[in-house]
C-alpha cells in the first residue's frame, strides 16, 4: 500500500455476520453477531541449535550468517517448496571465512 515503508505489510481485520438463536427466560431470541478478527495463524520460532535433528514442513530462514548455521537452518525443511528465504543470499555469504582460532586448532 502507498505510504507504508518497504517491507511493511498491513494485516487487515476480517468481518463477517451470522445469526443465531439464544434461549432467554424460556423463550428464544434471534441475535445477529458480527465478529471482527485479525487473520493471523499461530506459529513458533526455534534457534538453529534447537532445530538440529528436526525436520519441519516449512521454514522461513535468514542465511546471512553463512557456514554451518546456514546449512542447519536451510536443511530443516522436508522439501525445497517448504524453504523460504527472508532475503537474497550470495555464495560469498554462504561460504563464510573460517575463524582464525579454528584454523590454528585444526593445524595442530
Amino acid at each position: 500500500l502507498m505510504g507504508l515503508p518497504k517491507g511493511i505489510f498491513p494485516i487487515m481485520p476480517v468481518t463477517w455476520t451470522f445469526t443465531t438463536l439464544l434461549k432467554c427466560n424460556g423463550s428464544q431470541k434471534k441475535v445477529c453477531i458480527t465478529p471482527h478478527q485479525v487473520p493471523i495463524q499461530p506459529a513458533y520460532a526455534v534457534t538453529g541449535h534447537s532445530a538440529q535433528g528436526e525436520t519441519l514442513p516449512s521454514v522461513i530462514v535468514n542465511l546471512h550468517e553463512g557456514g554451518f548455521a546456514a546449512y542447519v537452518a536451510a536443511s530443516r525443511a522436508h522439501t525445497w517448496n517448504g524453504l523460504s528465504l527472508t532475503c537474497p543470499v550470495s555464495m560469498q555469504q554462504l561460504n563464510k571465512q573460517k575463524l582464525t582460532d579454528l584454523l590454528l586448532e585444526v593445524s595442530r
